[in-house]
């Protein structure tokens, strides 16, 4: 591509190393409806179109797929170069969901897809640690979506501990008067036909709470409990100051 003697590099994706030598350098390129990088007319486009196709969606929560993605990457291991089929291998889901939540998460500022060789989406995201998570905490919601009692828990029961269960083995929290675990939803009915489990219309003695996600706790769970950080979503809008404060000590314990 020329502009009055301009060279232009026009490309339909790019990897992150090559996107850098080419700014170090000061090569002018454009990758269409993504990059846009031209200094010599002092434009650097790199965030605009990101911002143009995502304008509603960083005023949203993000899809539970997109937060498992986020979570993973401050939590787990770092993404960068993972493409959306190695990470639907480690979040148990489809590769569309794995490469939707890719997109989604390109919207913000902070987050960048390109495509690698056989044209899979990998996800750059910019910031590391606690920076990052500064950046999302916002977007990210409680991942409860329905807790219920229920009356005797089975041994074979495929639940994490949640909750303030959870909460006082982090922390010196007391434990809880009914204890807490976690399942995906999408679980709940099997695993209560299976095990024949009685959910109760109030809480009784013997009974414990089980939480139904909007993911799989299992994904992050350290030590059969829930991590830290889905902890803190599924606590922070909790009003007991006992349970504010040892939820704040979950960031703390975080290497970020």
């Amino acid at each position: 591509m020329w502009s009055e003697g301009e060279v232009i590099y026009l490309t339909e994706a790019m990897t992150s190393q090559n996107r850098g030598r080419l700014i170090q350098y000061k090569v002018s390129f454009i990758v269409p409806g993504n990059q846009m990088y031209l200094p010599v007319l002092g434009i650097d486009l790199r965030e605009h179109f990101r911002k143009l196709r995502g304008v509603k969606k960083t005023e949203m929560s993000l899809t539970p797929t997109a937060q498992l993605v986020v979570l993973w990457t401050l939590l787990k291991e770092s993404i960068q170069g993972m493409n959306s089929a190695q990470m639907a291998k480690r979040l148990n889901c489809t590769r569309v969901a794995a490469a939707r939540a890719y997109d989604e998460l390109a919207c913000f500022d902070w987050a960048i897809v390109e495509k690698s060789r056989g044209n899979q989406k990998t996800l750059v995201i910019e910031p590391k640690g606690h920076s990052l998570w500064q950046l999302v905490n916002e977007h990210l919601q409680n991942p409860v979506r329905k807790v219920r009692w229920v009356l005797n828990k089975h041994d074979t029961l495929p639940a994490v501990v949640a909750g303030e269960s959870a909460l006082a083995k982090y922390t010196l929290m007391s434990e809880p008067r009914y204890p807490v675990y976690a399942i995906a939803a999408n679980e709940w009915k099997g695993i209560k036909k299976t095990l024949q489990l009685e959910e109760l219309a109030y809480p009784e003695p013997g009974c414990f709470a089980l939480q139904t996600w909007r993911y799989s706790p299992d994904l992050l769970a350290e030590d059969y409990c829930v991590d830290r950080l889905s902890l803190f979503l599924s606590l922070r809008q909790e009003s007991d100051p006992r349970i504010r404060i040892a939820s704040d000590e979950l960031l703390e314990q975080i290497p970020w």
